[in-house]
């Protein structure tokens, strides 16, 4: 916790994508040979084990404004 006149640290990073990740996605995009997919990270429901994580590749943009409705999209 911040005092009067001292600055809190900055939150730890939500996400850590690697050098090894990156290159690995990399990887993958040539395989598809599709230089305009981009990698989607998703959360799916939870339940006992919690939240599950995983990815996909899409040619959607994923900072659009708009959504599906469906409620797997969101703005940032």
């Amino acid at each position: 916790m911040a005092t009067a006149g001292t600055i809190a640290p900055p939150p730890p990073p939500s996400v850590v994508f690697t050098d090894a990740a990156a290159a690995k996605v990399g990887e993958l995009i040539a395989e598809e040979d599709n230089p305009n997919l981009k990698l989607r990270v998703f959360i799916s429901g939870g339940g006992c084990s919690g939240f599950q994580y995983g990815f996909t590749f899409d040619i959607r943009n994923p900072n659009a404004q708009t959504t599906c409705g469906c409620g797997s999209s969101f703005t940032v």
